[in-house]
């Protein structure tokens, strides 16, 4: 008895060692991004970047997406500070997070501007003579291809994965909607010469579709 008490605490203290640790981590990191003056002012930038990477960490989702609704509500006028990458990464999450119809109207806006990073890939590609040129010059890190946005990582990236598990999420209950999606991404894996290059060139998108 007395042995399944302790290691109930001890459950407990290694849990709330581990968060602590895991928001240090996060606090560094976010640092890294915003720089020592956003991080020292606590500014917009700083509290949305924070609670944006808890929730990706999975550290106190419901409360860090309330506090990020919060402080966007609260700051209409920052918004327009904010590049690209990181207005992105908002819609992401509100996609991800919310419990609303705010969650599809936000996949659709995610959608749309993610689609011109990948036509922005592809067009890369072809300047630089194709895919055997992209591995060996732009895989290593991420290159910016305009307001803080970067090219699709063709070899490792999820990108393509994460639209398609929000969008199956989203039409998931309708019967037609489902129907109609689950049919377009086989015709597009297997009739867009495109997504099938993508497709056999990145095993998480191959992996995903494995049974498309």
């Amino acid at each position: 008895m007395k042995y399944r008490i302790l290691k109930k605490i001890f459950k407990v203290f290694r849990k709330c060692t581990e968060d602590k640790v895991k928001k240090t981590d996060v606090f560094s990191h976010v640092r890294n991004i915003v720089g020592d003056d956003s991080f020292n002012n606590k500014d917009v930038f700083f509290t949305v970047v924070f609670n944006i990477v808890k929730i990706r960490r999975g550290i106190d989702k419901s409360t860090s997406y309330d506090d990020l609704i919060s402080c966007l509500e609260s700051n209409f006028d920052y918004l327009g500070n904010i590049n690209t990458r990181w207005l992105v990464s908002i819609l992401d999450t509100i996609a991800d997070c919310d419990k609303t119809e705010r969650a599809s109207k936000s996949l659709t806006l995610s959608v749309f501007i993610n689609m011109f990073k990948v036509v922005e890939t592809k067009r890369k590609l072809a300047w630089f003579g194709g895919f055997s040129f992209f591995k060996l010059s732009f895989q290593k890190k991420d290159v910016v291809c305009w307001d803080g946005m970067t090219y699709y990582r063709v070899l490792s990236g999820d990108l393509l994965v994460n639209m398609i598990d929000r969008i199956e999420r989203e039409v998931q209950g309708d019967v037609l909607l489902h129907e109609i999606w689950s049919d377009l991404l086989k015709e597009l894996k297997y009739k867009n010469k495109s997504f099938s290059q993508f497709v056999n060139l990145n095993s998480l998108l191959e992996k995903r579709l494995i049974n498309v």
